[in-house]
């Protein structure tokens, strides 16, 4: 068989993963992209503990998207220790990552904690500011995020 007459590898749809501190609205924004209920929403912080896969199709393109439970950046508790740690490796397991922050409270220091260590990864990193929901928040974001 030549190389032409080969036929082509099913190309893996590409893995985004969402990271971000908790109430940041990851979730939300799971749901909203995927077109599913499947990740449990809450103003209580912590609901999210496991990791929630589902697929977006975007332009024509088809992608899997995977939510993950907020990083707190106290790593006194077991649990928090655990979450931060199943997401470090959700983002080697991704092709991208989403770094999701809330607009309304701009940049925390648990923010720029995880960003510094999200960093010293080899994956692309992109930022998203949620909880925009008109031109007034937009224009009220902190410099500091941009």
């Amino acid at each position: 068989m030549t190389i032409a007459e080969q036929p082509d590898e099913p190309t893996r749809a590409p893995r985004i993963a969402l990271i971000g501190r908790m109430n940041v609205g990851k979730s939300s924004l799971f749901n909203r992209l995927t077109e599913t209920q499947h990740a449990i929403v809450s103003s209580w912080p912590g609901t999210t503990r496991d990791v929630r896969e589902g697929t977006v199709l975007w332009r024509g393109k088809e992608w899997t998207l995977v939510d993950s439970g907020g990083m707190d950046a106290d790593t006194t508790t077991d649990m928090n220790k655990r979450v931060i740690e199943t997401a470090r490796n959700l983002v080697a397991s991704c092709d991208l990552a989403l770094f999701v922050i809330d607009g309304k409270t701009g940049l925390m220091p648990q923010d720029h904690k995880l960003i510094t260590e999200l960093r010293t990864t080899d994956k692309q990193l992109f930022l998203v500011v949620n909880k925009m929901d008109n031109d007034r928040d937009v224009a009220a974001v902190d410099d500091e995020i941009y």
